[in-house]
């Protein structure tokens, strides 16, 4: 069975996550989905969700940031999910794969939007993990205090491709 994973971005000040809408040159075009994708050759889940959230995203995780959230099977694999906390939303640097990314509430997600299969089956692990992150402030990952000055997209090891940290 082949393995995927998610790593589902979530803001608990705003309480919302971060989706794609996948592009219409994509597999899946038009569903919403967490970012990732499939193992390649040789490659462990962590690193795997690492590489996609920064082709997906834009953003440069350390593996120590990554939460393990969950698994689900789905037609044909299985799928494990990570979580992401981040003291404030930004906007992501997507690449071809989507044509749109979105904050939302889980409960518009859900409601309101095509979800990609997978997403579909991991979305009840991120509401949980959402409820156990307490008063409006990130309780797993970077405290809001961690971000300094105009540093947006750079706390606690983060970088993205274009901005402070990358590699």
């Amino acid at each position: 069975m082949r393995t995927s994973v998610w790593v589902a971005v979530v803001c608990p000040p705003t309480r919302r996550v971060l989706v794609a809408k996948r592009a219409q040159v994509a597999r899946n075009a038009g569903m919403w989905n967490f970012f990732g994708g499939g193992l390649d050759r040789g490659e462990v889940p962590l690193r795997a969700a690492r590489r996609e959230l920064h082709e997906e995203a834009g953003l440069l995780v350390p593996p120590s940031r990554l939460v393990p959230l969950g698994a689900a099977v789905t037609t044909g694999k299985r799928n494990l999910l990570y979580g992401l906390s981040l003291p404030e939303e930004f906007e992501p640097v997507l690449n071809e794969e989507s044509d749109e990314g979105r904050w939302l509430r889980l409960t518009e997600l859900k409601s309101h939007h095509p979800l990609h299969e997978p997403t579909r089956y991991l979305v009840h692990h991120v509401e949980a993990w959402l409820l156990s992150l307490g008063g409006g402030r990130a309780v797993i990952g970077t405290a809001p205090s961690t971000l300094g000055g105009g540093e947006r997209r750079v706390a606690a090891g983060l970088g993205t491709a274009a901005g402070p940290g990358s590699a």
